[in-house]
């Protein structure tokens, strides 16, 4: 990516990940059909990541806002999106390993390891074009920051000087 480019691939997955969750979390309250069991010990186990899963589709929507509008914010939630995504993709990859949900047959798992893939991998890309865009993008930050306190030039008042008294008048 060149510098001063909005990074588009980032703002894209975060969106895409925002929407991820909010089909997912619809899916599983309205139909089941991401419900890889229905034991109670897994189906509590899904419920508690609710309020986690949350605050990443929060924080993923703030940061594609402020990345979008060049914000510093925009990047510090574009971190935070992508290791809450690393976090409870490492979380859910636990619980399937020792529950054995690899082992199980079915859309709902090929759901359930895409979910995971998913979370690693682009919490990996995003932490790392992020970083490595750092500069440009808190320097950005800080320029739209200050464009923004800064007071419109239609706003600002007409400031005539008047000419000293004993000199010339200018035309």
């Amino acid at each position: 990516m060149r510098a001063g480019r909005r990074p588009v691939a980032v703002v894209g997955l975060l969106i895409l990940g925002f929407l991820a969750l909010v089909a997912y979390w619809v899916d599983f309250y309205a139909w089941g059909d991401v419900q890889v069991r229905g034991d109670k010990a897994y189906l509590t186990f899904q419920k508690a990541f609710a309020l986690a899963d949350a605050w990443l589709a929060v924080c993923s929507l703030a940061a594609a806002v402020g990345l979008l509008l060049r914000r510093e914010w925009g990047f510090l939630f574009g971190l935070l999106a992508a290791s809450s995504a690393i976090f409870l993709g490492l979380m859910d990859v636990c619980f399937n390993l020792n529950e054995g949900i690899y082992l199980l047959r079915g859309a709902a798992v090929w759901i359930e390891v895409a979910i995971n893939v998913t979370c690693l991998s682009f919490g990996v890309f995003i932490i790392a074009v992020l970083w490595l865009r750092r500069a440009d993008l808190l320097s950005r930050g800080k320029e739209a920051a200050a464009a923004d306190r800064a007071e419109p030039a239609s706003r600002q008042p007409i400031r005539t000087r008047l000419p000293e008294p004993g000199s010339p008048a200018e035309p």
